[in-house]
């Protein structure tokens, strides 16, 4: 029980971190990483389920790969939740067109959550 309180601790932690790298893009306004992103997530949460679905026998087999494909979606969820509550601000509040856009952020959750895609769908063949 504490190895999935542990696990559901650092996906929250992930999506947070997501959460909040998507309100940077946002608000640089540079799309295509955030998309980038998202589809790296997604493709890796379905690659996971779709290889915990094909496992068979045993005693709760593919459960790696369940609970990894889960947690990625949870973590796209907070890439979601971060790029959509900007951009209702932004629209509620009165688009400024005099506001520039903020310098866009390093490359880091681009790469930080593709790697983190990869190694979930290895993790989910390899068990």
């Amino acid at each position: 029980m504490a190895i999935l309180i542990a696990f559901l601790a650092v996906i929250l932690i992930l999506a947070a971190l997501a959460c909040w790298g998507a309100a940077r893009r946002v608000a640089a306004r540079s799309y295509a990483p955030l998309v980038a992103t998202l589809a790296a997530l997604l493709t890796g949460a379905g690659l996971c389920a779709a290889i915990s679905f094909s496992k068979g026998g045993g005693f709760l087999a593919g459960i790696v790969g369940y609970l990894l494909a889960h947690g990625l979606a949870i973590i796209s969820g907070g890439l979601l939740l971060g790029a959509t509550v900007p951009l209702i601000w932004r629209r509620l509040r009165g688009n400024d067109p005099a506001a520039s856009p903020r310098p866009a952020p390093a490359p880091w959750d681009v790469i930080g959550f593709s790697t983190l895609a990869l190694i979930a769908v290895v993790l989910s063949a390899v068990e």
